[in-house]
């Protein structure tokens, strides 16, 4: 499968794999998604 490296509105990078229309982590931002789930609710 192909993946493609996105760049998020956080400016942090995610994957993409087109054959799914999935991204690895949130279009939000890698840093961001990582920061709420592990930081502030950790």
């Amino acid at each position: 499968m192909k993946r493609v490296i996105e760049q998020t509105e956080d400016g942090s990078a995610t994957l993409f794999v087109p054959e799914l229309n999935e991204h690895y982590h949130s279009v939000k931002g890698a840093r961001t998604e990582s920061q709420h789930i592990f930081i502030d609710m950790g």
